[in-house]
């Protein structure tokens, strides 16, 4: 294979041997193994259908690096058409993400992608017993912490999959991070590492304070919680400045915590000058049969899932009251993600709580709640019947129907409360909760 010396002017790559897919590899996880630190692998346009492994300190680019990506990048054609697809079946079934960063507080590059249809990896939450939980859509980190920019993360998670672009495992639940999954937790492994995952292993280097995870599009992706990014264990800075999201508060220039999602609040989002269509009202239309997630979800141009309409809520003091029509809310029906976690100031209000149908249809190796209600303030869930949830193990408390979930609580507790929020406040209000 031919391993050719450039120079790379951009941000920090100064010396580097370069590994050019599909000329020098045919694959792109051909490149990576073939790579050493320190080395690029540099990929040309094209559809590449992998389900990559990443476990080592490199440089993976398309050939945007080459650009001027400071001014032009949202229109970049080397990252438009350089696309990561998680479209078809991987060889190991519990690992649909795109591509999976793991082990040894590893800090790799990724710039000028466009990553789709990726439909996350199964982990194994081990704190309380082990249940199973699916997260990073298109990106799964654990214990890693790379520099992600300058890409495009398109239609990643349940939904999206389950109508016809993700695959065999479209049918699991992506519980979180549609787009990112982030992992920095003992409690927290995979799978295949149950039994043999080595928890005193020394890393590598030390953790980073931030992030660098600048710059990227986020689109159509889908998950029960953090709908674009989860982190799960990471005590530091996240930083999504100069990104673009769908919906945004103008007002304060910010998403909700639906949209950026940190586990009992440990990691902080840096989200300075993103950009995203402004949110102005604060009443939500849904419906499951007449609706369109292309819509404004105003009662005339309703939205199609609650997903949707949980990614338009304003962060803030403001209540957003979204409201659903009589109809089944499921996968199957109308491509709806389970399970529901509401963030601060919602209510979700039916129709009627005979006809206004939430149905997880989850089983014993699908296991998911109807809904999570974590540590909130100003929630309302009213006129609903909640069906098909289960959760006998899930997120450690069972709660089919409803899971009221401590998120927030501090692990080392001591019964002290001050400087956290430990109580819930909700009001739940002629709600059917069945068959679950």
């Amino acid at each position: 294979m031919n391993r050719l010396l450039y120079i790379l002017f951009f941000s920090s790559y100064l010396f580097s041997y370069v590994i050019n897919v599909p000329q020098d590899a045919e694959t792109i996880q051909e490149g990576i193994e073939e790579a050493e630190t320190g080395d690029t692998v540099l990929v040309a346009p094209g559809v590449y259908y992998e389900h990559l492994l990443l476990e080592k300190e490199i440089v993976l680019a398309s050939h945007a690096i080459y650009d001027n990506l400071e001014t032009g990048w949202l229109n970049n054609e080397n990252i438009e058409q350089t696309i990561i697809s998680g479209a078809e079946e991987p060889e190991d079934p519990n690992k649909g993400s795109c591509l999976i960063i793991r082990d040894g507080n590893i800090a790799p590059t990724v710039v000028g992608f466009t990553f789709e249809d990726g439909v996350g990896t199964s982990m194994i939450e081990v704190d309380c017993g082990a249940f199973p939980i699916r997260s990073g859509g298109a990106i799964l980190l654990f214990k890693a912490y790379p520099t992600i920019t300058y890409n495009r993360f398109m239609g990643n998670g349940t939904a999206q999959a389950s109508e016809g672009g993700g695959g065999p495992e479209a049918t699991l639940v992506v519980t979180s991070g549609g787009g990112i999954g982030h992992f920095d937790d003992e409690d927290v492994e995979f799978d295949e590492d149950r039994n043999s995952y080595n928890r005193n292993t020394n890393p590598v280097r030390d953790v980073p304070a931030i992030l660098n995870f600048q710059n990227n599009y986020f689109a159509n992706n889908s998950s029960g919680n953090g709908e674009n990014m989860y982190s799960h264990g990471y005590d530091g800075s996240i930083d999504v400045s100069g990104s673009v999201f769908e919906n945004i508060d103008c007002e304060t220039s910010t998403v909700n915590d639906f949209i950026l999602h940190s586990i009992e609040d440990q990691a902080d989002y840096i989200q300075n000058d993103i950009s995203g269509n402004c949110i102005d009202d604060n009443a939500i239309y849904v419906s499951s049969s007449a609706g369109d997630d292309n819509n404004l979800g105003t009662e005339t141009e309703p939205l199609k899932t609650i997903g949707q309409a949980l990614g338009m809520v304003k962060k803030g003091d403001n209540t957003t009251i979204i409201h659903l029509s009589s109809g089944v809310y499921s996968k199957e029906g109308n491509g709806e993600t389970f399970p529901i976690v509401p963030p601060d100031n919602v209510h979700l209000i039916g129709e009627n709580s005979a006809t206004t149908i939430l149905d997880a249809d989850a089983d014993e190796e699908n296991e998911a709640p109807v809904m999570i209600i974590k540590v909130v303030e100003n929630v309302r869930v009213a006129n609903l019947t909640l069906t098909g949830g289960s959760s006998e193990s899930y997120g450690c408390t069972g709660g089919g129907g409803i899971q009221f979930s401590y998120d927030g609580i501090p692990s080392d507790f001591t019964g002290d409360t001050s400087g956290w929020r430990a109580l819930t406040y909700a009001v739940i209000e002629n709600v059917i909760i069945e068959e679950n």
